[in-house]
């Protein structure tokens, strides 16, 4: 993708997140749960099984009651049992626990905390995957994880790492940063690397191609997805 249509799209992903982030809460959980849904599809079909009630279960449970995990262990079982699968079993922990109860975490800090945390975290992910991504392109020598993700180098790694600590101490200051931005770097990397995984393993460039050119949702999300729930016990203090 050239660097201008790079620059359009995410002025346009700004500019809806932005947007979404000041919905009413309603609204907003509402927008976020039909959001897992798809993203369940999408996982779903990676995994050819199709559990999308797994992530569905998994966020309610979470957002109304804290029990997001015991459900999803519950359905999974549920199905393991019935289909006498492990395979079945995992797989719908899988589809649970990263399509249904991670994102709703991020329903938990816009109602705990309010849209500017929700923002400042945005703010915090893209940083680090822009960086990444320019820094790598421009200097990227050294490949590191090259099975999973052969366009990931060293420079890039590290430059996503310092602008997102920077991001960090402009946005939350030299005390938070140095107690969980580390945490919270390390999060956004093993998301996308365990999404590529996935994909790898199921033999696909992308999850869907509901972005077009971009891929699917959850190409575009993975980073967001598993640092929400690091940033909301940031945030919390545990």
């Amino acid at each position: 993708m050239e660097l201008s249509g790079r620059y359009s799209v995410g002025l346009i992903y700004a500019a809806v997140a932005l947007a979404i982030s000041f919905f009413p809460m309603w609204a907003f959980s509402a927008f976020i749960f039909l959001l897992c849904i798809f993203l369940s599809i999408e996982l779903s079909r990676a995994l050819s099984l199709n559990l999308v009630y797994s992530a569905a279960g998994g966020f309610l449970a979470q957002v109304f009651f804290n029990l997001g995990l015991s459900v999803v262990v519950l359905i999974s079982f549920f199905e393991g049992l019935r289909r006498w699968s492990q395979d079945v079993f995992l797989k719908a922990i899988i589809i649970g626990v990263i399509s249904g109860l991670l994102p709703a975490d991020i329903v938990s800090i816009k109602r705990e905390f309010g849209a500017i945390e929700l923002l400042k975290l945005l703010a915090f992910v893209w940083s680090v995957d822009t960086a990444s991504y320019f820094v790598g392109k421009k200097f990227g020598k050294r490949k590191v994880f090259g099975k999973l993700s052969p366009n990931k180098t060293l420079e890039g790694l590290i430059g996503g790492i310092v602008a997102g600590l920077l991001v960090l101490i402009v946005l939350k200051g030299f005390d938070f940063t140095q107690k969980w931005g580390i945490s919270l770097v390390i999060a956004s990397v093993i998301g996308d690397l365990i999404m590529s995984f996935i994909k790898r393993l199921a033999g696909i460039k992308d999850f869907s191609k509901a972005l077009g050119e971009h891929g699917g949702l959850l190409d575009r999300l993975d980073a967001l997805i598993f640092t929400a729930p690091f940033y909301l016990r940031a945030l919390r203090g545990f």
